[in-house]
């Protein structure tokens, strides 16, 4: 009997890496941004390493699969980053937009069952802050 692999959003980047090791590839550049008006990349091996100390660093908190940790900051590199690996240490991610008053923040956090959450600036430590008595669930804070 024949073995189908699963498809997860792991898999398919561990898949995505392997691919980049070989000699065929055009670029080793798996993800690039602008930083300070120029345009920046990490290799795949940075990728992976990246994500992988992630992923391990989540597991040894001791986050379980399928737990949930919310992202609540603004696009980047780094939030992609914790994004891969949280997916890749089969966690979930729940996004909350940056914008939002803290009220909104607190609501989206409790209500989808958040037990961690990751933020990206002083600014939304100061929304998290003035609602913290009313997070129940929240386990453990990780700032970038």
């Amino acid at each position: 009997m024949a073995t189908i692999k699963q498809k997860t959003i792991g898999n398919l980047f561990l898949e995505r890496i392997e691919k980049s090791a070989q000699p065929s590839t055009d670029s080793n550049n798996a993800i690039g941004w602008i930083e300070a008006g120029a345009l920046r990349f990490i290799s795949f091996e940075q990728y992976k390493n990246s994500v992988e100390i992630i992923t391990l660093a989540l597991n040894h908190i001791g986050l379980k699969p399928q737990q949930k940790v919310a992202i609540f900051g603004k696009t980047s590199k780094e939030w992609h980053l914790f994004d891969m690996g949280l997916l890749c240490g089969d966690f979930i991610t729940v996004p909350i937009y940056p914008n939002l008053i803290p009220k909104d923040f607190e609501y989206i956090f409790n209500h989808s069952g958040c037990i961690g959450l990751i933020i990206d600036s002083i600014e939304q430590y100061k929304k998290v802050i003035s609602v913290l008595p009313t997070l129940t669930n929240l386990e453990f804070i990780i700032s970038f």
